[in-house]
Order: structure tokens, then sequence, then C-alpha cells
């Protein structure tokens, strides 16, 4: 390696060793602070206006979503699918790779599977 080479590749790991543990420190700080001796818990109205809030900001996403999406002609989509279910046996957890898509006119399929078998 040429002389020049070996100070590129010094400059670069010494910034990467930099970089990392301070975007762990800077990305792990919260948000918010949080009061931890609050004694008093918060009242069934302050909760039905938080729940009200939360519920109007859901909607809002959901329709700008719907709206986006309407504007697709094709989406696929890969996920991780968890099927929990209870028979006579018990209560059943099963989780599988799923491949999502979905075309105009309200056709779709999803493909679902598990160790490499379609479910």
């Amino acid at each position: 390696m040429a002389r020049g080479e070996w100070a590129g590749l010094l400059v670069g790991l010494l910034a990467g060793f930099l970089f990392v543990p301070i975007a762990c420190l800077t990305a792990c700080a919260p948000k918010v602070a949080v009061n931890a001796d609050q004694s008093e818990p918060p009242t069934p109205q302050q909760l039905r206006m938080e729940l009200s809030d939360a519920e109007a900001l859901f909607a809002d996403f959901v329709t700008r979503h719907n709206i986006r999406v309407g504007r697709l002609e094709t989406f696929e989509s890969r996920a991780s699918l968890e099927l929990r279910y209870s028979d006579a046996d018990g209560s059943h957890f099963d989780q599988c790779e799923a491949d999502i898509f979905l075309a105009s006119g309200g056709r779709g399929a999803l493909r679902a599977t598990k160790v490499g078998t379609n479910l």
C-alpha cells in the first residue's frame, strides 16, 4: 500500500470507532423526561382525553396511509407473520415469513412459508 492509503484507512477506522459510540449514546436519550416521583395516577378524564387524542392521531395516520397506498398500482412486501391459536391440545404459537401482494381492483395474495414449506 502506498503511504497515503494507510493514512486514509487509519482516518476511516478512527472515524468509525468514534461515530458508533456517539450515535448509540445520542440515539438512546429519552425524548421526554419522566417524573418518577409522580404519586397521583391520572384521572379517568385525563385517560379518556389521552385515548381520544391517540385515536385521532391513529385515524389521521390511517387516512394518510390509505391515500398514499391508493396511488400505487401494485404493492409487495415481506413480513413476519405470527399465528396464535388455541385448540383441544392447548395454546399454540407459530411464526413464519410472509409475502404480501396487492394490486388495483381489490386483487391480492398472501404467501406464508415456514422453514421452506408453503402454508
